[in-house]
């Protein structure tokens, strides 16, 4: 699982560091829908990589590389945006509450 933590990290930071992966308009939105759905699977990969983990770590370890997205973005002639960055936070706490929930259904169940 690690590794394709590895290669999904790596992909994130290509296409977020590439300016030819900015795509023409497709709807209002869809940007932010695609860093929910990144960092809820980053969020995912991560849960998995390292089970048993502090969930409080990895969600600090997400937003914080979120941040740093948006930061590196500003500098490279990208557009950094705080929308952007809720919307990676957002996938990251919808992950972490599904799964608990999820958990709790089973061990109850």
């Amino acid at each position: 699982m690690k590794y394709m933590l590895i290669l999904v990290l790596g992909l994130i930071i290509y296409i977020s560091f590439n300016s030819t992966f900015i795509n023409p308009y497709l709807f209002e939105g869809a940007d932010k829908i695609k860093h929910f759905i990144a960092f809820f699977i980053l969020s995912f990969l991560f849960y998995k990589s390292f089970e048993g983990t502090n969930n409080i770590y990895i969600i600090l370890i997400l937003a914080f590389f979120a941040v740093l997205i948006e930061v590196v973005q500003s500098f490279i002639g990208r557009e950094a945006s705080f929308i952007d960055f809720l919307a990676g936070l957002t996938g990251v706490v919808f992950y972490f509450i599904l799964s608990y929930f999820i958990k709790n259904i089973h061990i109850n169940s």
